[in-house]
């Protein structure tokens, strides 16, 4: 998910570069601080978020059998309302708490057994436990010395460690091979240029209707047809759920690939680096 430039930092506390492919982008063509970089950023946020509602929403239909549904339902409304009601207002004092000096590790080790236990029990409701852990992270202080101590401990971890694994675990379940037809090759080309018609049209549409000229409107939905780590994670757990087989599974893999390499040779076409930095 690209992070939103209005969180802070500071030179004790810089932010670190999300390993998402939008923020790389517009970074590498110091586009973060134009009008058309936080608009990009921006509904990169938003597109993120609504996709994390609707994976929990998703999941949760998926897993639960007919009997279950209704215990589903209700369970993840009462999870939402506590981490809403009871999670938020406690984990804002704690910030406030903590804000003129520099978190502890005993607090740290509460922070991350509480992102634990929010994850178990997402997952034992029947949604996905990504979506307990997110739930979490949402509702803790972007801009607390917290959120800034909690992202800087764990920034190494994630970035060297876990995502390169994350990356490999995805590579190691796509299939190719199972991509043996003409048929199915066709299949996975209309696959792609449905998403690039539906995520560069809707985006380009949006922006039109919103006042942005052509060009700008153009380079937008360039840089909103960036697939990213989200999509990788809807696609790993509708493969674990079984709602998608292994052979969609390799086309919808293909598909993040080809339209996040077409970004940027269509960027330099629309010649991004004449757009002046603000």
């Amino acid at each position: 998910m690209c992070r939103s430039p209005a969180s802070p930092c500071s030179s004790a506390s810089p932010c670190p570069s999300p390993p998402s492919p939008c923020w790389r982008i517009l970074t590498d063509y110091r586009l973060t601080r134009t009008n058309l970089g936080v608009i990009a950023l921006s509904c990169a946020a938003v597109d993120d978020v609504t996709a994390w509602c609707l994976l929990a929403f998703v999941v949760g239909v998926a897993k639960a059998q007919v009997g279950q549904g209704l215990f589903v339902v209700a369970g993840a409304l009462v999870f939402i309302a506590l981490i809403l009601l009871v999670a938020r207002p406690a984990l804002r004092r704690v910030a406030l708490r903590w804000e003129t000096q520099k978190p502890s590790v005993g607090l740290m080790t509460v922070v991350f057994v509480a992102l634990l236990l929010s994850a178990l029990t997402a997952e034992a409701i029947g949604i996905h436990a990504i979506f307990g852990a997110f739930l979490l992270g949402v509702v803790v202080p972007h801009d607390s010395a917290l959120a800034r101590a909690f992202t800087q401990q764990l920034r190494h971890v994630v970035t060297i460690l876990l995502l390169p694994a994350f990356f490999a675990f995805t590579g190691m379940r796509t299939r190719i091979d199972l991509l043996s037809a003409p048929a199915l090759w066709l299949l996975c080309g209309l696959i792609i240029v449905t998403a690039i018609a539906g995520k560069f049209g809707g985006t380009f549409a949006a922006a039109r209707l919103t006042g942005l000229r052509w060009r700008e409107a153009a380079l937008l939905g360039v840089l909103m047809n960036t697939r990213g780590l989200m999509e990788l994670i809807v696609l790993n757990v509708g493969l674990e759920l079984g709602v998608i087989s292994p052979t969609l599974f390799a086309m919808m893999v293909l598909m993040a690939l080809v339209t996040t390499m077409l970004t940027s040779p269509l960027l330099r076409i629309l010649k991004l680096q004449t757009i002046p930095e603000e």
